[in-house]
């Protein structure tokens, strides 16, 4: 992504050290980014960079007919979203592909201090760092679903931070 585009992913007013492919060359840089929540913007330029994900090695899914567990930063952001009120939250966590596209636009547009305000010091999961980049992760979770995944926007995700009791990670 460019500073530019890594800016419109950030929460509107937030200020952060980021670094970013240049690109899709490889080569990256680093430095301070001024949010600007460009959600259209966001997910042009997350899109474009997961038009190059091989799907080829992926197994098959979607169609609703099998049930998908989410963990990590899928968990970690929509759990995010329960709280901050963009996304229903209960007990099973399970959430379609196009609520989490309307909640990450909803969590775009609202400004970084509000979002403080609201839900700084709610979600053990997310440290107040973060929050400014719940946007972007929500947005790169939704789209790495469709395309990347080939999830329609209707099929069911349950989104999860463990499985009976045991903790969920990648690294697990």
């Amino acid at each position: 992504m460019t500073k530019a585009e890594a800016a419109s992913c950030l929460a509107r007013g937030a200020h952060a050290n980021g670094s970013w492919a240049l690109a899709l060359g490889g080569s990256s840089a680093t430095g301070r980014i001024h949010g600007r929540a460009q959600p259209a913007k966001c997910e042009a330029a997350t899109r474009r960079v997961l038009a190059r994900f091989d799907r080829g090695s992926q197994p098959a899914v979607g169609g609703g007919a099998t049930s998908f567990i989410a963990m990590s930063l899928f968990f970690f952001a929509t759990h995010y979203a329960e709280i901050a009120g963009h996304l229903p939250r209960d007990s099973s966590g399970t959430h379609t592909v196009e609520q989490l596209g309307v909640a990450a636009n909803a969590l775009c547009e609202e400004h970084i201090d509000v979002l403080l305000e609201r839900t700084a010091g709610k979600d053990s999961y997310t440290a107040e760092g973060a929050i400014a980049w719940r946007c972007f992760d929500l947005l790169y979770a939704t789209w790495l679903l469709r395309d990347g995944y080939g999830f329609a926007p209707s099929d069911k995700v349950t989104f999860t931070g463990d499985i009976g009791g045991t903790e969920v990670e990648w690294t697990l």
